[in-house]
């Protein structure tokens, strides 16, 4: 039986993670988007912008 592997790439830079497990992949890429990715988060700005 195989176990099949998600990759999760970030849409602003070349960072990418993969894994078994959809949940963590996720956080991961979370983390990225708010504390690592060295270029503009223009989807992480988008509730800011809805926020005011």
């Amino acid at each position: 039986m195989e176990t099949s592997e998600t990759v999760v790439l970030c849409p602003n830079c070349r960072w990418s993670a993969q894994g078994a497990n959809e949940q963590e992949l996720k956080a991961a890429k979370d983390y990225h988007a708010l504390y690592e990715c060295p270029l503009p988060k223009t989807s992480s700005e988008l509730p800011r912008a809805l926020a005011s």
